[in-house]
Formats: structure tokens, sequence, C-alpha cells
């Protein structure tokens, strides 16, 4: 079971992006579920995430449905898990 969920919305920030993924997946000391909410990105987010990151969720939405729907498609896919994560993280990539 995850300590933590990590959600991660993207919209065409492709290079912090593989950034921030970098940083999160480097942590230690907790165990992390990572989902990337790609929202309607034109700059290959989505595809970064796939070749890159194999072990992060990916969610993509054919169109930018804003933050808060792209957060709630994150949540939906923590608390579906079995066990859900014990807290869920909203974190910006230009964080």
């Amino acid at each position: 079971m995850a300590d933590v969920g990590v959600i991660i919305v993207s919209y065409n920030v492709a290079d912090l992006l593989r950034k921030c993924l970098r940083s999160v997946l480097a942590s230690r000391g907790v165990v992390l579920a990572v989902c990337v909410v790609d929202n309607g990105s034109a700059d290959g987010s989505a595809e970064l995430v796939r070749a890159e990151f194999p072990r992060v969720h990916l969610i993509v939405s054919p169109e930018n449905r804003g933050y808060s729907a792209a957060n709630n498609l994150g949540i939906k896919y923590f608390l579906a898990q079995s066990p859900p994560p014990r807290y869920i993280l909203h974190l910006n990539p230009n964080t």
C-alpha cells in the first residue's frame, strides 16, 4: 500500500514534468504511488511519461478539462485502489 498518492496535472509542461517526476521518484523513506493526469497537452507530455516513467500511472484527457476536473480524475483513480493510499498529494509540475 502506498503511503502517499501523488497527483500531478500536466498541461504542455513536458520539461518541467520530467524534472518533477525525477525529483518525486527519488524520494526515500515513504512509499509513493504517482499518477500524472495529462490535461490535453500537445507537447508530448504523455509520451514522455510512457517512455521514461513506466511506474507512473498515466491518465490522458483528450481535452483540457481544467485543473479541478483533472485532479478529480487522479483522486478517483487512487480511491479505486485496494487499499487506497493513506494520503493524497496534489503536486504542480512547476513546484
